[in-house]
């Protein structure tokens, strides 16, 4: 049975996304919370993000593992660690975790992509449906101190942190200028 808080804060976030700071409402949740909450933010992403990937996403579940990690499969499922679950911090961090996934699903099998190509895709389905993209920054340079293995991956963590920074400062700078030019 579903926990009354976590419906009125699921219901809240869908329709009010940036009213609530996550930090003060939604978190911490069980696990179980967690994932319902990532359900959500992904039908909420599926039927807003512009390469529409409707009727792709059949199941988003979680797999019990200490480590940080998601992955997705062809036919559309999604699976994220219990660890990751664990790690986020609010609910811009579990909706790029989620946006990430959904990133690599729109990607057509033809065509490469890459952990930073995920990244860039996420960033925008976070903007369109109105969450912070520091987020997706902020959890992983989290990862960067608490995960040293990580550092060792391909494309290296580091590698993504750079090019997320890079892409965020450069949105913040065309903002300013906007703001300043109006």
């Amino acid at each position: 049975m579903h926990n009354i808080l976590t419906i009125l804060v699921i219901f809240q976030i869908i329709l009010f996304p940036g009213v609530i700071t996550a930090e003060a409402h939604v978190f911490p949740l069980s696990t179980d919370a967690r994932l319902k909450l990532g359900i959500q933010l992904l039908e909420r992403f599926e039927h807003s993000y512009e390469q529409k990937v409707y009727g792709t996403v059949k199941y988003l579940g979680i797999y019990k593992s200490p480590a940080p990690d998601a992955y997705h499969l062809p036919d559309g499922r999604i699976y994220i660690s219990s660890g990751l679950l664990k790690e986020v911090n609010n609910i811009d961090e579990l909706a790029f975790v989620i946006a990430h996934e959904l990133a690599h699903l729109s990607f057509s099998v033809e065509h490469a992509h890459s952990e930073e190509d995920a990244d860039l895709q996420a960033l925008k389905i976070l903007q369109i449906n109105n969450y912070q993209g520091q987020a997706a920054l902020d959890l992983l340079q989290r990862f960067c101190t608490t995960h040293a293995y990580l550092l060792k991956s391909r494309p290296t963590i580091l590698s993504r942190v750079s090019r997320l920074q890079g892409v965020l400062e450069s949105v913040n700078t065309r903002k300013q200028w906007a703001l300043q030019n109006n």
